[in-house]
């Protein structure tokens, strides 16, 4: 998709709330060419190449339940759809977001990656570097339960509830110990198992439980390869024993009794 953007339409209701989301300035998009288009934690960022020889970007977050689609400028907006952008060559990119949890924000691409929320960001788990050194730097010192702090994106970008607690599961690890517990050795199984879990999840095509679809309007299939997530009362996929629910956070959870015990010892290893 490289024809200029001719129309930025927005609709009348607000979107994600917060002072990082207050400035959408989407207007500034117009007569710009789409170029490429790539991720950064839970954000896609777009990037384009503004009339003047500048380079802006768009920011979307989906929040819950938002989707972008790809349609032609005739096809009638369906229902909570919220923003769209239509091309020269007649094609819309729509975002639809019926909860309104999602964010829009555009202007200079370099200062969209260097303010919030994308400047707070911590390390991307799939990018070279990563591995258990560095989630120890983050959150090492971190007296949270390891899943809620697995949560915290401005110390690791992109992991979210079911990813965190799948990570946890396939590293044997008590969800609820505090993070500064951990010995290097599980920090680095840890890492590994992040690593892991969110490959499978992309090459999955992305977790559809509620709401997500891709562009193309398909659901993803990593529901059906989750161990524990969404699975408390069933029998463990190792051991065969009785997963066992939790709530941290106001996030829910699920974990092996058996698989990840409570830990006795100071450390966990």
């Amino acid at each position: 998709m490289r024809a200029p953007v001719v129309e930025v339409w927005r609709s009348a209701f607000k979107l994600r709330v917060g002072k990082s989301w207050a400035e959408e300035n989407l207007a500034c998009l117009k007569d710009n060419v789409p170029k490429d288009i790539r991720r950064r934690g839970k954000y896609i960022v777009w990037e384009f190449a503004g009339p003047g020889g500048e380079t802006n970007g768009l920011v979307i977050h989906l929040g819950m339940s938002g989707r972008c689609g790809v349609t032609t400028a005739a096809q009638p907006k369906v229902t909570h759809t919220h923003f769209a952008l239509r091309m020269a060559d007649d094609r819309e990119v729509r975002l639809v977001d019926p909860r309104r949890f999602g964010g829009l924000r555009a202007g200079p691409l370099a200062k969209l990656m260097a303010s919030e929320p994308l400047g707070a960001l911590g390390p991307e788990p799939l990018e070279r570097g990563f591995g258990g050194a560095v989630l120890a730097e983050r959150l090492g010192s971190s007296r949270r339960p390891i899943r809620d702090a697995l949560l915290d994106q401005e110390a690791i970008a992109g992991l979210g509830n079911i990813y965190a607690v799948e990570a946890l599961f396939a590293a044997g690890i008590f969800p609820l110990v505090e993070a500064q517990r951990l010995h290097a050795s599980a920090w680095e199984r840890l890492a590994g198992t992040i690593v892991t879990v969110l490959q499978r999840g992309i090459d999955n095509g992305g977790t559809t439980l509620k709401d997500f679809r891709n562009v193309e309007g398909e659901v993803g299939r990593n529901q059906d390869d989750l161990r524990v997530y969404g699975r408390a009362d069933e029998a463990c996929p190792r051991c065969g024993a009785k997963l066992v629910g939790f709530v941290s956070g106001g996030r829910s959870g699920a974990y092996c009794p058996r698989c990840q015990p409570r830990p006795r010892t100071r450390q966990v290893r």
